[in-house]
């Protein structure tokens, strides 16, 4: 069987990235054996366009979220479901310091745009320690990436775009004639395979830097906010007064099993956040694909140009991988540019 391409890898970039190429009308084929959850399935899916450190925009948020929500809104059409949710996150302030912070940056900054005004109290006061006062933060929104990344590999199998195995280095065969996995033989090859990058004998040399990443799941009861709620951490309303609790930051660790570590330090910083009794239902952890320069590594192999890597997409996936996969699908088919910022030639050359 030939292919225009095999993409390996389902997670949120090997998502977007065949989806993207299969509206073009490519012949694509997913490989995806599913050994070990991977951190686009945990993830809480929250794109925001400010960066509340230095209350600046988000690296080119302005581009990429109205392509992300073009994509997405798209996926759930033709796949029958609902997962986008542009919900807007309200920033509670820790310090009067952090309010006085926002209030000039609104004002005066490249995220003005999406810093809304201050307010004394937020309606959910008798739930969440507001006392310093909140903001809102425009354009902001989450992607239910668990139920899109299942709903989509259903509907690979089910018009036979999926391999649920994993793809052996060792079975592929490159030569001057042809690119041949195991049956299979494809024009291109592209990786999107988050953390296992770091083994993959093409792009293993690639200067990723791993991060564990741990959430939780918890119930509170009587509770149907808005918003999702940040504070140090963010607290984000699945359904049922269910909400996913995230995220921890780990570069030793890069194992994938939660850790009473990672459950204390989110539990810690719960206690700045809530008023209320919660119940603790579920944890999880994974691995992110986050790079050196925290930007992506998309590209063409120097030497094999019929194999190529979409990945590093880190924290932000949800928000980055549209806009890429568009540019990374008109790079292959049209031979247009990648940027500068993205291009893995930026250290392979």
């Amino acid at each position: 069987m030939h292919y225009d391409f095999i993409i390996v890898g389902q997670g949120i970039a090997g998502t977007v990235l065949s989806w993207t190429l299969l509206q073009q009308g490519k012949k694509v084929l997913v490989v995806d054996s599913r050994e070990k959850p991977n951190s686009s399935e945990i993830a809480l899916g929250i794109y925001n366009p400010v960066v509340f450190k230095r209350m600046t925009k988000s690296w080119r948020a302005d581009e990429l979220i109205p392509v992300a929500e073009a994509l997405y809104t798209d996926m759930e059409t033709a796949l029958g479901i609902k997962a986008l949710h542009r919900n807007t996150i309200l920033k509670v302030f820790s310090s009067r310091d952090e309010r006085t912070f926002w209030e000039k940056k609104m004002h005066n900054g490249e995220a003005m745009n999406f810093l809304d005004n201050t307010k004394e109290q937020s309606q959910y006061t008798s739930v969440i320690i507001d006392d310093i006062g909140s903001a809102d933060v425009l354009s902001s929104g989450w992607l239910d990436t668990a139920k899109l990344l299942s709903v989509y590999r259903k509907f690979l199998r089910g018009n036979n775009l999926l391999r649920t195995e994993k793809f052996e280095h060792v079975q592929l065969v490159v030569t001057k004639e042809k690119l041949m996995w195991n049956d299979i033989t494809a024009d291109r090859l592209i990786f999107c395979e988050g953390g296992s990058a770091t083994t993959n004998p093409f792009f293993k040399n690639l200067p990723f830097v791993l991060t564990k990443g741990e959430m939780l799941t918890i119930r509170i009861p009587d509770f149907l906010p808005q918003h999702i709620i940040s504070k140090g951490v963010y607290l984000l309303y699945e359904y049922d007064n269910i909400f996913k609790v995230g995220a921890t930051y780990d570069w030793d660790d890069l194992s994938d099993i939660p850790t009473e570590k990672g459950k204390l330090d989110l539990v810690e910083k719960l206690k700045n956040v809530l008023k209320v009794e919660y119940e603790i239902l579920d944890q999880a952890a994974a691995i992110r694909p986050t790079v050196k320069d925290r930007r992506p590594l998309i590209g063409l192999h120097p030497e094999e140009k019929r194999i190529g890597i979409f990945n590093g997409m880190g924290t932000k996936g949800v928000m980055i991988a549209p806009f890429f996969a568009k540019q990374f699908a008109q790079h292959l088919e049209k031979g247009l540019s990648l940027d500068k910022e993205v291009n893995i030639n930026r250290f392979t050359n």
